[in-house]
């Protein structure tokens, strides 16, 4: 499902117009305050196969913060690869219930 997400710098994309290296997109919908979406975050951070095909242009993740917290989200960017797209949907998946986040 198609949604809109904002940019750090706040412009506005859909998942749809978002440009993808070789057509491969890894979406990642995340919340840096959930214990196990963290653990996860980490293991995608250390893994080095998934580092090298982004580096080799053949994969674009795209991680959408889908909680509310603007403060939160914008704190933790810079924990994120700057090689990845990072967003925040302001909340529009779970209101328009389009995911399944549980």
């Amino acid at each position: 499902m198609n949604f809109i997400y904002y940019l750090p710098d706040g412009s506005r994309h859909t998942l749809y117009q978002t440009r993808v290296n070789k057509n491969r997109l890894l979406l990642v919908f995340y919340d840096p305050e959930c214990p196990s979406c963290h653990d996860v975050m980490m293991e995608m951070l250390h893994d080095k196969l998934l580092q090298q095909e982004v580096d080799a242009g053949n994969l674009t993740v795209l991680a959408i913060y889908t909680e509310g917290n603007l403060d939160v989200w914008k704190t933790t960017i810079s924990e994120l690869p700057k090689e990845w797209i990072v967003g925040t949907d302001r909340e529009e998946i779970k209101q328009r219930c389009l995911y399944d986040l549980t």
